[in-house]
């Protein structure tokens, strides 16, 4: 699982959960390192990402992955303070498989990556 969030307070706190859930998790504080991170480790079956990061936001990141045959098929949860229908449903447009609004609860969280590892893969780890 891949993080990707320029706040390093956010990236640990939902780290210590997803781990807590023994989830492995990498993380990344923009989507260019995301996109780099996806590359190198090909065992990443979801990523959680946020909208508002410096050098390529997260739409911009869903942009690229669409464009990438080996990423484009990876789920992304979108987990920002954007809560907008307007941000909310050019994240869907762009390929999101969920969006999350901060600050979430940690239910709706696992809840959320539950149903997308299942819709994606057929399988959850």
């Amino acid at each position: 699982m891949l993080l990707v969030d320029d706040s390093i307070t956010v990236r640990q706190t939902l780290a210590l959960t997803l781990e807590k859930a023994n989830y492995q998790v990498l993380q990344a504080k923009d989507g260019y390192e995301a996109i780099e991170t996806l590359q190198r480790h090909t065992n990443i079956n979801l990523v959680f990402c946020d909208i508002e990061m410096p050098r390529m936001n997260g739409f911009e990141f869903l942009k690229n992955r669409q464009q990438d045959s080996a990423l484009a098929n990876i789920p992304v949860v979108m987990l920002t303070s954007r809560s907008s229908d307007k941000h909310r449903m050019l994240a869907f447009k762009l390929g999101a498989n969920a969006y999350i609004t901060k600050p979430y609860l940690e239910h709706i969280l696992l809840t959320t990556l539950v149903d997308v590892l299942e819709k994606n893969t057929g399988v959850v780890d």
